[in-house]
């Protein structure tokens, strides 16, 4: 996979697309649809934890997602990246449904099912966020009441 996005300078063609999709659809571990949205004021936390995976960390560092380091979240935070889009009104916008849930778990899990060669990490394929912290963080991003929601207009 790594490989076809270097070779193709991240523009795969259409069949290597495909094959990049299907390869990443196949790695993504699914809990049940009970547990796919955790608890969004942990998920707050995990998204907005920039620890983990770094040399200067301690070895027992729990890892979190930096998701304001690419994605506006929240219409109050004041500092977040621009490399991805806001995810601000997520939930609301999705219509909170299972559906999309599923695909944002997903999306956290392996962003390659839905954009071979994605820039966002694969925070589940590489175990940076365990099961249950995936499950927050998309908590926080469908929970109504979850600042990403409940601030959007």
């Amino acid at each position: 996979m790594q490989q076809i996005c270097s070779l193709t300078r991240n523009q795969p063609d259409a069949a290597q697309a495909a094959e990049i999709a299907s390869t990443a659809k196949a790695s993504v571990v699914m809990p049940p649809d009970a547990a796919l949205k955790g608890d969004w004021r942990s998920g707050e936390k995990i998204a907005q934890n920039g620890q983990g995976g770094q040399f200067s960390d301690g070895p027992n560092t729990i890892s979190g997602g930096n998701c304001y380091a690419c994605h506006q979240m929240a219409l109050s935070e004041i500092s977040y990246g621009t490399l991805g889009p806001s995810l601000s009104g997520y939930g609301k916008l999705r219509d909170f449904t299972t559906e999309a849930i599923r695909a944002a778990y997903t999306k956290v899990f392996n962003p390659h099912v839905t954009l071979a060669c994605s820039s966002m990490p694969r925070f589940g394929f590489n175990k940076v966020l365990s099961a249950q912290q995936i499950s927050d963080v998309v908590a926080y991003l469908f929970d109504p009441a979850s600042p990403v929601n409940a601030e959007f207009k």
